[in-house]
């Protein structure tokens, strides 16, 4: 009962941190960012809003409420790659883009006018889908310009009680357009903190595992078909087959985990 209430005030605490604390930011990139936007100031504000982000995920640590584990091979994964990946909870974009500084996000209609994200991603130069073909332009554009672009096709964060929503194969028409290599990232947790369907004022499972895994790398050769890199596996081309082939990447290896099973590594 003790661990339980220690674990509780922990949890909420940084939760807190996270809705004030983006709220604040946000304010501030509103009022900073009041001039034209330029590729200068983008990238000024997305190093600021990673940086926000690393001291948050500091904070996870060293409460102990959250073990973030993998994160750090995202680094090295080459500009101008679409990292496709599935979508767990509410810290799945900011994990992903905070070891890619120069990387942007595409987030679902209406996050830009969320207060904890809208004007930090504005600001930042990440895309907000409408839906249509114009989001799709954009993202063309930030690709061929040397952006990593991240996107959750999913569309939103994945049912409870299910490994993965359907996919849109939106990403697959980018990447085939600019000939861009795609990165599948798997992303698992052992809890069902800021997960779909959880209420912020539910306690979820704390302290708990999040882990980042790259998956397959597909990469194009001449002719624009695909093929998984070290392996030599054909893909093929058409957003049909891409979408395909990362659905069953992603369903092979974002299962959550077991219980039990962050408490072994």
């Amino acid at each position: 009962m003790i661990g339980r209430v220690y674990w509780a005030g922990w949890y909420y605490a940084c939760l807190l941190v996270f809705a004030v604390g983006g709220l604040a930011l946000n304010l501030v990139y509103l009022v900073l960012g009041a001039g034209p936007a330029t590729p200068r100031t983008e990238r000024w504000f997305r190093h600021g809003l990673c940086r926000a982000v690393r001291a948050y995920f500091w904070l996870l640590r060293v409460t102990g409420v959250c073990r973030l584990r993998g994160r750090e091979a995202l680094a090295a994964v080459p500009a101008g790659t679409v990292v496709v990946a599935n979508h767990r909870c509410l810290l799945d974009s900011v994990a992903l883009l905070e070891p890619q500084p120069e990387a942007v996000c595409i987030f679902r209609p209406g996050s830009g006018r969320l207060a904890i994200i809208g004007a930090c991603g504005l600001r930042s130069g990440y895309l907000f889908s409408s839906g249509g073909v114009d989001t799709v332009r954009a993202a063309i554009a930030k690709v061929a310009a040397g952006h990593t672009l991240v996107v959750f096709p999913e569309g939103t964060r994945t049912p409870a009680g299910q490994v993965l929503g359907p996919l849109r194969p939106g990403f697959a028409v980018i990447a085939e357009r600019v000939r861009a290599p795609i990165q599948v990232v798997r992303i698992r947790t052992n809890s069902e903190a800021l997960t779909k369907g959880c209420p912020f004022w539910r306690l979820p499972r704390v302290p708990f595992e999040y882990v980042v895994e790259l998956g397959p790398r597909l990469a194009p050769d001449a002719a624009g078909t695909y093929w998984e890199a070290g392996r030599g596996v054909r893909v093929g081309s058409g957003p049909e087959a891409l979408t395909r082939y990362v659905e069953r990447a992603l369903r092979g290896g974002a299962a959550p985990m077991a219980p039990g099973e962050g408490d072994k590594v």
